[in-house]
């Protein structure tokens, strides 16, 4: 099936262009009574102005709200376009509010319907996204665990204890910390431990509940990890890696251990009525991955295939997130069964790198814009750009790629608007209707 932009013209379009693609699901004269009545219409108004500077920008503003809004003055006008907009991505033309009235349902597409087609290839109405107007749901088990709350030592230290009863440490009441003694010290505690009872089901209500109040949405249900994400912090990460090598069979219990519990897990979350299951495993540093591939392959991909099998047996899909460049091991991730990989740093591999995974597989991508090389060059060309080639390479109005958006825009030092731009691109150009494919 072929899958091109029908233009490139857009592409090298001004960045402060209108989006004006043809894709909103609602009729003007619906979308027009659907804004006049919101609540936060002043807000709404006040930004749509800001929005909306052009003489159509004027008669839209009149007919909206029955006058033209005033504009503001330009410092007003640049605070408001700091803060993530309400109408990020409404345009002066009608079909721009139609779209963004219409977010939460594509046609008859529901957001898990467009989850769902994005995960098959079955060619979604729109790209799927996790930033305003997310398709996504989501939430974890609640047993009751060693973990507590950070407490101030009195020093400009902070401590807690998490999960598994590893202790972290902090000076940045802003961070999450690190790992300065793990639960066990010593291999041999693995004997007296006991791991937190993730067995029963009431212990996931809140999954219940999202799937019955939000129906429409893909439910995830977050996990800790599989064995590495978990373990690691039980030994910390040194000793660890140094225990994969000269403590295997110790390793292989402590594993094997672990595997027992997320079985329960994907067990629970399937019967609570998720979607999928979400896991994060940080494999890579920023030129390859934390062990040999070949060390992987042996230890840890039959563990994945065995946790990816059961979760597709109960209907789940399987979403794991990773840090780092790991190409030595996606192909292995694919075929242990990963329907989703979500990488914050996509150009670590390379955009195209990825796409050529999707000539041998149905693997989905989910990324926001490069929070590493992309973002914080601040360009907002650059950021449009490499938002479109995302979608040209990963999505092609066929499915295999999610929008995503990082949620720490302080931690990587960029300003939010910024990645509003990534967020408005992907919006305004990720529509199935930019792309020609067989069936259009």
């Amino acid at each position: 099936m072929s899958h091109t932009p029908t233009s490139s013209a857009e592409s090298s379009s001004a960045s402060s262009r209108a989006c004006r693609l043809p894709i909103g699901p609602i009729p003007t004269t619906t979308a027009l009574s659907m804004i006049r009545s919101l609540p936060r219409k002043k807000f709404i108004e006040d930004d749509f102005a800001m929005s909306c500077p052009t003489t159509q920008g004027v008669a839209m503003r009149a007919s909206l709200f029955g006058h033209a809004a005033p504009m503001g003055t330009a410092s007003a006008r640049r605070a408001r376009h700091r803060r993530r907009s309400m109408l990020i991505a409404i345009s002066w033309s009608a079909v721009g509010v139609g779209r963004y009235l219409g977010t939460r349902r594509t046609g008859n597409m529901t957001p898990r319907e467009i989850v769902r087609r994005t995960l098959e290839f079955g060619g979604p109405a729109r790209v799927a996204r996790s930033f305003d107007g997310s398709d996504f749901k989501g939430a974890g088990c609640k047993a009751r665990t060693r973990a507590t709350d950070w407490q101030a030592l009195g020093d400009g230290r902070w401590q807690r204890t998490d999960e598994w009863g590893n202790t972290w440490s902090r000076i940045d009441p802003t961070s999450k910390g690190e790992v300065v003694r793990g639960v066990l010290e010593n291999l041999s505690d693995l004997d007296g431990y006991t791991f937190p009872d993730y067995t029963h089901a009431e212990d996931y209500a809140e999954v219940v509940q999202l799937r019955v109040e939000h129906g429409d949405h893909w439910l995830i249900g977050h996990m800790p990890g599989f064995a590495f994400n978990i373990a690691r912090k039980m030994r910390k990460l040194d000793q660890y890696l140094m225990d994969l090598v000269t403590e295997p069979d110790w390793i292989s219990t402590l594993h094997d251990r672990i595997d027992v519990m997320l079985a329960d897990m994907i067990r629970n979350f399937a019967g609570a009525g998720a979607d999928s299951v979400m896991f994060p495993e940080d494999w890579g540093t920023q030129t390859q991955t934390l062990i040999s591939p070949e060390l992987w392959h042996q230890e840890f991909q039959p563990r994945f295939a065995t946790l990816c099998g059961l979760a597709h047996d109960l209907g789940l899909r399987v979403f794991m997130h990773s840090c780092g460049q790991i190409r030595a091991i996606v192909p292995g991730l694919i075929d242990a069964g990963i329907d989703v990989l979500q990488f914050d740093q996509p150009d670590l591999h390379g955009i195209d790198t990825l796409a050529a995974y999707q000539q041998d597989s149905r693997i989905t991508f989910w990324c926001p814009v490069d929070i590493q090389q992309v973002l914080p060059r601040g360009d907002e060309r650059v950021i449009r750009d490499k938002a479109r080639q995302m979608l040209d390479e990963l999505w092609r109005g066929r499915g295999g790629f999610i929008a995503g958006y990082y949620g720490d825009n302080v931690s990587i030092g960029i300003d939010p608007a910024w990645q509003d731009s990534a967020c408005d691109e992907f919006v305004c150009s990720g529509v199935r209707s930019r792309y020609k494919t067989d069936e259009t």
